[in-house]
């Protein structure tokens, strides 16, 4: 998972209590604030876990029930009974939720996978609580999201993440992971850590703007958006599912005359082949196969990226592959593929499809995934040689590559639980302050899977 790191830095500070300001979360004010928000409901999109929280309200929430009042039933859902370890996300969900979804913010599909798994299990890290308190808040209709950057506890700052609403023209904080906590010691819910004015906390730091802007509202590359929902800064309701353009076919399915189960077959499509679509009803998308257009089933397929929506960073240039990486024929995972690249090698990208690079290695011309390359600076070589001795920074082990571990090690470093061998202590500042700290290790894990 991504975001492992998270369950380790909170685990270090497991046993610790907290020292958090209080607020007066269930008096009348609070309630009349939380009661006055104009709600938009926003759901997943993943229908699985948008059915067990729709569950979950009609068995949970009365008719009369206000927002508040709502709200806070959600709250002491995810305290109650909640253990504190590692999550159950897997593999698996992740791949469940890119076939249906496949979000355009990969962390949204973090999001939706976190919440689905605390939600379900009631275990797991201060990612999860704050995941799920969220894809609830959301469905609900209040303005939700997460937040991370760092808390002070008894035991000094960590990294951390927890929840803000924006109620009116300001942004209340919600940390259930932090009240779990208090109840856990206490026995007691005190709801110290429920819609916490954010100007009045001294706890908690943060770049809300920057935390605000990486949630994409469970926008998917699949579906439009969510059927039926309306989208903040959106015109109108969605009433599509799916959007046209190419799609992968991720398993063999039937070719029909009609959009309709009961429309007869012309034939059974392969897997890994890619269709155009260029009309959608419901979950169906018109396409033209082999001379003969009919109609297939787009919940088994995944949409790929527009030609216009390559704006992800990557571009013509220079790059270093960061890991042993297939070199294919075509621009996708059925590409045929020629060799694998050591890592450490350095490319000349000519042409971007996606998250791909055309370039030309050991005679041949191909592709290879830019997700697992290091672009570099004006295209100078010099800016990180290529080979085994590529200094990259947040490489806190000195293997020649970037990853978790490499956070997890900043942090335990800068916490004095583990020493980073001397030789690679420079590649560990990565904001170059002349220290070692959370926020080193927080860039390193973005950094990880290319966020930063």
């Amino acid at each position: 998972m991504k975001r492992v790191l998270t369950i380790i830095l909170c685990l270090i500070l497991l046993s610790a209590g907290t020292a958090l300001p209080a607020t007066a979360a269930v008096d009348g004010t609070t309630r009349s604030l939380i009661d006055s928000a104009s709600l938009t409901p926003l759901v997943t999109g993943y229908t699985e876990l948008d059915q067990i929280v729709a569950d979950f309200f009609a068995s949970n929430f009365s008719e009369t029930a206000d927002t508040f009042e709502k709200l806070k039933i959600c709250y002491d859902f995810l305290i109650y009974g909640s253990e504190y370890g590692s999550s159950s996300v897997t593999t698996a969900l992740y791949n469940a939720i890119d076939k249906e979804c496949n979000y355009y913010s990969m962390w949204d599909r973090d999001y939706v996978a976190e919440g689905y798994a605390f939600i379900t299990d009631k275990r797991g890290s201060c990612n999860h609580f704050a995941a799920a308190f969220m894809v609830m808040a959301r469905a609900i209709g209040l303005e939700c999201y997460v937040m991370h950057g760092t808390i002070t506890w008894y035991a000094g700052t960590t990294p951390h993440y927890w929840n803000v609403i924006q109620l009116g023209s300001a942004y209340y904080i919600f940390d259930v992971e932090a009240e779990w906590r208090n109840y856990d010691n206490n026995g007691t819910v005190s709801y110290s850590n429920f819609c916490i004015l954010e100007s009045m906390n001294s706890s908690r730091s943060c770049n809300r703007t920057e935390c605000i802007n990486e949630f994409g509202n469970f926008q998917c590359r699949n579906k439009v958006n969510n059927p039926g929902t309306v989208i903040p800064g959106k015109p109108s309701i969605v009433t599509n599912v799916y959007d046209l353009g190419d799609y992968l076919i991720n398993e063999s399915m039937n070719f029909r005359s009609d959009h309709s189960l009961a429309a007869g077959i012309f034939s059974v499509l392969p897997s890994g082949i890619t269709v155009t679509v260029t009309e959608v009803n419901g979950i169906w998308g018109k396409i033209t196969y082999d001379g003969t257009t009919g109609w297939i089933s787009l919940d088994y397929s995944t949409k790929l990226r527009d030609k216009e929506d390559e704006a992800e960073g990557y571009r013509p240039g220079k790059y270093v592959t960061n890991d042993a990486m297939n070199f294919r024929s075509e621009p996708s995972l059925t590409g045929r593929i020629y060799y694998v690249i050591p890592s450490g090698t350095t490319l000349n990208v000519t042409e971007i499809d996606g998250t791909w690079g055309k370039t030309s290695y050991r005679g041949r011309t191909g592709w290879f995934s830019l997700d697992w390359s290091t672009y570099l600076p004006d295209g100078n070589e010099t800016a990180l040689p290529a080979g085994p001795a590529v200094e990259i920074s947040g490489d806190a082990d000195g293997n020649g590559k970037l990853t978790a571990e490499d956070a997890r090690l900043i942090l335990r470093h800068s916490v004095a639980i583990e020493t980073i061998d001397a030789a690679y202590v420079s590649r560990a500042d990565i904001n170059a302050d002349g220290r070692i700290t959370p926020e080193d290790a927080r860039l390193a894990l973005r950094k990880s899977v290319h966020l930063s």
